[in-house]
């Protein structure tokens, strides 16, 4: 996902309809409440590879 593509996303309003998507909504209101900043993508594979032992994902190839 493109960084455009995700700042475009962060403009639409988004309404959870499952309570999985709630409770994700929800962590994100308190990480960005924290101060904390999100991962961009890149920042993200990083760290779902070094949590998988640094397998990384089969995008990345």
């Amino acid at each position: 996902m493109t960084e455009s593509l995700m700042n475009t996303l962060q403009d639409v309003p988004f309404t959870p309809r499952t309570e999985l998507g709630k409770r994700l909504a929800s962590l994100r209101a308190e990480i960005l409440a924290s101060g904390t900043p999100l991962l961009s993508p890149a920042d993200l594979g990083k760290e779902m590879a070094e949590v998988r032992g640094g397998i990384p994902d089969e995008a990345d190839h």
